[in-house]
């Protein structure tokens, strides 16, 4: 799944942040999943929406627990490399990288 903007999400949808997946409650809120606490989470922070069914388990999104984990994991790279400040360039073609290699993989395509 593509990434988005937090603020462009509906309340109720959930999100692959930071290495977890969340909740939105409001238009600047989310839970954590397994926290009850809410989290104000910029509007303008990247997400990847990852709504994994529905309250009787049943999937809605296709979305399979490897996939969510890759999500995760592609979430997590990103946000350390946002702290090694690279330049922008160098930035944008590892992030490149990483998304098409999660994606792939996701997919059941090769990694190359």
């Amino acid at each position: 799944m593509a990434e988005q903007k937090f603020g462009h999400l509906p309340p109720g949808q959930r999100f692959s942040w930071r290495g977890r997946i969340w909740q939105k409650t409001s238009p600047l809120l989310a839970c954590a999943e397994g926290d009850d606490q809410p989290r104000i989470i910029p509007r303008s922070a990247s997400v990847v929406p990852a709504d994994t069914g529905t309250a009787d388990g049943s999937r809605t999104d296709g979305e399979d627990p490897v996939s969510l984990a890759l999500l995760r994991v592609r979430q997590e790279c990103l946000e350390k490399m946002e702290l090694l400040q690279l330049p922008q360039d160098q930035f944008e073609a590892i992030r490149t990288i990483l998304i098409q290699a999660t994606e792939n993989t996701a997919s059941g395509h090769s990694v190359q």
